[in-house]
């Protein structure tokens, strides 16, 4: 991996580069990175991910199918979100938001299922310093619950569009990884920031990504601070106290998030842009930390 830069806002700091690690099986790099850019506003969840726990794509990416399966444990509750959600903004219809910010109206593609079971077509709104804008349809399959739609490792799922207008007839597939559980963190427990922290995993895809935010109201305080790259998925990792060091010395607990994935580019005729198709699974651990 080439060298990196976090762009740690909160914290004022900058570290410099990949750090190598050798520790008992869990040898790997660990690339530290900006922390991930927030997604275009209309590209959130919204209702669909209240605890706003399933990592969304960056800006650049306009038209999105999506599914995920998030797990959150917490001090106070733990909850699962599996979602599914089509969504084709048409950036030709720009709508102007206050502070300078934009997103687009969005396309409508006829009606879209998942498996065999449709997805539901809902009013997108994006609500934006307090002013809440129509951009019009998107589509979405979700379930909290023990039954229902539920996120599986190693299925292929496969969208199929009927297309409306200018939109042809679509489907596209992709096979998800195993989701990603934590076993060795607990909101109950204090992790020291001056000794290596030795995390395990099971399930997950090829790579693994661990973003640290700020702990509070998920919906409102969870900023990211700091992102990692853990390199290939060895079920493991041991981070180093000199990476621990560059989280805010002013809290003592933080919201561990790893998530891994399967993503693939595809074409629709008659919609103009890529459609990222990915396939998410990510957990969620609120812990606390000692110095």
């Amino acid at each position: 991996m080439g060298a990196a830069v976090a762009a740690l806002a909160a914290s004022g700091c900058k570290e410099q580069g990949p750090v190598e690690l050798i520790d008992d099986g869990l040898s790997g790099t660990i690339e530290i990175v900006s922390p991930p850019p927030t997604p275009m506003p209309g590209m959130e969840l919204g209702d669909e991910d209240s605890a706003g726990i399933v990592p969304l794509p960056p800006e650049k990416i306009s038209g999105h199918i999506l599914v995920a399966g998030a797990r959150y444990d917490g001090p106070l509750f733990s909850a699962d979100a599996n979602v599914s959600r089509a969504i084709f903004l048409d950036r030709s219809s720009p709508v102007h938001l206050s502070m300078n910010r934009i997103t687009y109206h969005t396309i409508d593609v006829g009606s879209v299922d998942l498996n065999g079971t449709p997805l539901l077509e809902v009013d997108k709104r994006v609500r934006f310093m307090s002013i809440d804008t129509l951009l019009g349809p998107q589509y979405v399959l979700y379930n909290r619950w023990p039954d229902g739609f539920r996120y599986a490792g190693g299925e292929l799922y496969r969208w199929t569009g009927t297309g409306n207008e200018a939109v042809s007839p679509f489907t596209a597939d992709i096979v998800a990884p195993p989701a990603i559980v934590v076993q060795n963190l607990t909101p109950s427990t204090a992790i020291p920031l001056d000794e290596g922290l030795r995390i395990r995993w099971t399930g997950g895809g090829a790579t693994v990504q661990l973003v640290i935010s700020q702990a509070g109201d998920l919906r409102v305080d969870a900023r990211p601070i700091l992102h990692l790259r853990l390199g290939p998925n060895r079920g493991g990792i041991v981070i180093p106290p000199r990476i621990l060091a560059l989280l805010p010395h002013d809290r003592n607990r933080f919201i561990f998030t790893f998530f891994s994935g399967a993503a693939k580019i595809a074409r629709i005729d008659g919609y103009p842009d890529d459609v990222l198709v990915q396939a998410l699974t990510s957990h969620s651990v609120a812990v606390q930390v000692s110095r």
